[in-house]
């Protein structure tokens, strides 16, 4: 009877380790066809883009399957509201493209595809996603991005990324997929740095953030640098700021002068601009994309839609950006407007405000700063809300996790507390 009770635990035990990893697999998945396959060139581009596709449909099958056999999420969704906007909000967007910018509605169809990936937040909560292995998802990801750079970097002009490239500021400027993740493990190790005091911890901390500096991205460097500054001036855990702010002063010194010639031409581009700002090319793309490019009110709504490689809307997109400069991808939270409509852009805005205002515990405070810098790319850059920041939702996902346990922790404090009470108020009678 007893053997049989064991066995019994023992496949239950299995089954549960293989859903686990079955589960962790699809994650893995979804990650890596987000970043599209990293873009290889060994693998071809429609071999990319059906892997988006074959992921979000393995996605969207399981957490309909989840619906249906499965209990409901034991942790809230705090987030789930905004999201749920998000996706509705850009339906209307795939009509306009196809009414007015003549695309076929399946190419306007798959145009939105990225926005299939706002599921994940979803998927992460129906099967209950460890929180230690999106860390070392990300972590990884993050670290697989600096070796991917490193080596289009030194085998340039020879491309083993599909990626965009461009020579200038003093260094060979490169789009690696997978930066995303890099960025949140800039901020991870240097928590662990200043949680361990380890110096592999800080090692690693500066060669993450080499990339962007051989990138010559002010909109990356900036903040990252900034935000740095301030995780010493806040956090907790160090002790001596004045001994981790020398130190981390001396290796952003010994940084400038390794990287001396990328900053020197940084600072030329810099004081161009600002000696140029009325001819600057961002408000100028702004200006066009929120008045000529609109084919009606409608599309002030509810936006444009995105286009797809092939169809006559994509071909004018490409015509606005080689003849004028214009990218949508240039002017943050206006591309995102002009893709998607004013709902979808004020949805997306509450999201990032109420990520940054939800409390956490100290322990996962350093995601936050991740949260700030993509914001720092709202006014000039890649638009993160049409773009879908799956790492941001792996964090908004962490801070559900983190709320419920605190949760859970306080009602086992105040339960234990009128325990401890009851029993005092026995003993004295």
């Amino acid at each position: 009877m007893f053997e049989s009770v064991s066995n019994n635990n023992t496949c239950t035990i299995v089954n549960k380790s293989i859903i686990t990893y079955i589960h962790n697999f699809v994650v893995i998945l979804i990650v890596v066809s987000y970043f599209e396959l990293f873009k290889l060139s060994a693998i071809p581009s429609p071999i990319r883009m059906l892997s988006q596709i074959l992921a979000t449909g393995i996605m969207i099958l399981l957490i309909i399957i989840s619906i249906i056999y499965l209990p409901r999420p034991a942790v809230k969704m705090n987030f789930s509201t905004p999201i749920l906007i998000l996706l509705i909000a850009s339906i209307p967007s795939i009509f306009i493209a196809t009414i007015y910018h003549h695309q076929s509605f399946v190419g306007s169809l798959l145009g939105t595809r990225i926005l299939l990936f706002y599921l994940f937040y979803f998927y992460l909560h129906f099967f209950n996603i460890s929180v230690k292995f999106l860390i070392r998802v990300i972590v990884g990801v993050g670290l697989l991005a600096v070796g991917l750079y490193y080596l289009q970097f030194f085998l340039y002009p020879k491309r083993v990324l599909d990626i965009h490239i461009i020579e200038g500021r003093g260094t060979i400027r490169l789009f690696v997929a997978g930066m995303l993740c890099t960025q949140a493990a800039y901020f991870y190790f240097l928590n662990q740095f200043f949680t361990k005091k380890k110096l592999v911890h800080l090692i690693l901390t500066f060669l993450l953030l080499s990339i962007f500096i051989l990138q010559g991205t002010r909109q990356l460097i900036f903040p990252l640098a900034f935000l740095t500054l301030i995780s010493i001036l806040i956090t907790r855990q160090v002790k001596s700021k004045l001994l981790v702010f020398t130190i981390v002063s001396l290796s952003v010194v010994a940084l400038f002068f390794v990287f001396q010639t990328i900053f020197i031409e940084l600072t030329k581009v810099s004081s161009s601009q600002v000696a140029n700002l009325s001819e600057g090319i961002r408000l100028r793309a702004a200006k066009f994309f929120l008045t000529t490019f609109m084919p009606n009110n409608l599309a002030y709504i509810f936006g444009n839609g995105n286009s797809f490689p092939g169809s006559l809307y994509y071909q004018n997109m490409i015509i606005y950006a080689m003849k004028y400069g214009f990218f949508l991808s240039d002017i943050g939270l206006i591309g995102d407007y002009v893709k998607f409509g004013i709902v979808f852009t004020i949805a997306g805005l509450a999201m990032l405000v109420k990520s940054l205002t939800f409390k956490v515990s100290p322990k996962y405070q350093f995601l936050k700063f991740y949260i700030l810098a993509q914001c720092f790319t709202l006014i000039a850059g890649s638009g993160t809300l049409s773009g879908v920041d799956i790492i941001l939702l792996i964090i908004l996902y962490m801070f559900d996790r983190d709320r419920a346990n605190q949760t859970e922790m306080k009602l086992v404090r105040e339960e234990y507390s009128e325990l401890t009470v009851s029993n005092l108020s026995n003993t004295s009678h």
